[in-house]
């Protein structure tokens, strides 16, 4: 009895296996609109990306004037309403007053920027020049707010948010800046302070 179970339960077996080995895939072939796609990668806005010099390497390019680089000089669109918000924060809370502004349709701010790679028409003309070192976008101006101190150093809070992300929301406001803010006349503010900041063209 028990080796009559044992041959049923052999057979079972043998017939599951060759069940098995009789099944046949069918495969179709993928038509061109069932092709897979590489997956797009979101666009990353095209930022100034600081080329490695060295420092002070802007006193060697004849196109730059001589300037008094002693003090950190921060570059901004005179015709930016933000910019123009920006530059009344610095003089508020710059209670050295040592940092200077830079209007970039200046002689010296055109060269600066031609010195860097980038025109007066170029969403990243928000520089920081300090000790013969450049920063752009955010990082410039959170190294602004943490050389005012107060609040300025509040500005330190970005560095949480990631880079990529960082210099797409800078991208977008950079773009859109006479759009959603308006326009300017960074020469044209009133305080006697700012004004003394200012990298003026020679008469």
């Amino acid at each position: 009895m028990a080796q009559t179970l044992r041959a049923k339960h052999a057979d079972l077996r043998t017939k599951s296996v060759l069940d098995r080995s009789a099944v046949k895939l069918t495969t179709f072939p993928l038509t061109s609109d069932m092709q897979m796609q590489p997956c797009a990668r979101p666009s990353i806005s095209t930022l100034a990306r600081m080329p490695e010099s060295p420092d002070f390497s802007y006193r060697a390019d004849p196109r730059v004037p001589e300037f008094d680089d002693r003090f950190p000089i921060a570059l901004m669109d005179a015709e930016c309403a933000l910019c123009c918000f920006g530059a009344r924060m610095i003089d508020r809370l710059d209670r050295s007053g040592e940092i200077r502004i830079c209007p970039v349709q200046s002689v010296l701010g055109k060269a600066l920027l031609g010195h860097y790679g980038l025109r007066v028409d170029s969403p990243e003309t928000w520089l920081l020049l300090e000790r013969g070192q450049v920063l752009g976008d955010f990082e410039a101006m959170i190294r602004v707010g943490e050389r005012s101190g107060g609040w300025g150093r509040g500005l330190s809070l970005l560095r949480i948010v990631p880079r990529a992300l960082r210099n797409r929301i800078y991208g977008g406001i950079a773009r859109n800046r006479y759009r959603w803010f308006g326009r300017g006349d960074l020469c044209a503010l009133p305080a006697a302070s700012l004004r003394a900041r200012l990298l003026r063209d020679p008469p």
